[in-house]
């Protein structure tokens, strides 16, 4: 993801698996198909869904028809227990140019970070595997539609 936040590739991928699991409806989804589907490497991907599958997030089944899948509601796994798992609290515990002089306390742009991390704090903690599954579905149905529009396909 692009901009002043940057979330790190396991998280990233962390939360595009969830979301493809989401819409998997109960099937179960392999490392390689979702790796694929994706465009990540399967063996970085399978050490990110271990990781969710030893948090509980996921379920891990072995052998053939084996795959993971989603281990709760996707109604009931909020995006920031999904990001806190992979990249720990959303927390500004230093200055955010980096500099010992002042801890990002005093500093207006601490508190400007402050502030915004709260926010995606609060963001995360609201949005649920459901409503980020429906609001890529709706993104790319809208690439699509503006994709075939250009073309004169509408």
């Amino acid at each position: 993801m692009g901009g002043p936040l940057r979330i790190p590739e396991a998280t990233s991928l962390a939360l595009h698996a969830a979301a493809l699991l989401s819409g998997a409806e109960g099937r179960r989804l392999s490392a390689a198909t979702m790796a694929s589907k994706l465009g990540a490497s399967q063996a970085h991907l399978s050490k990110v869904l271990s990781q969710m599958a030893h948090a509980g997030i996921v379920i891990s089944t072995r052998g053939p028809g084996g795959g993971y899948m989603l281990a709760r509601s996707p109604g009931d796994v909020t995006l920031r227990e999904i990001y806190e798992l992979m990249d720990g609290p959303l927390v500004i515990e230093r200055c955010p140019l980096g500099l010992p002089v002042c801890g990002g306390v005093c500093c207006p742009l601490g508190e400007l970070f402050n502030r915004v991390g709260a926010e995606i704090e609060e963001g995360l903690e609201r949005m649920t595997l459901d409503d980020y599954r429906l609001a890529l579905a709706e993104g790319a149905a809208g690439t699509e539609s503006t994709t075939r529009a250009r073309k004169g396909q509408a």
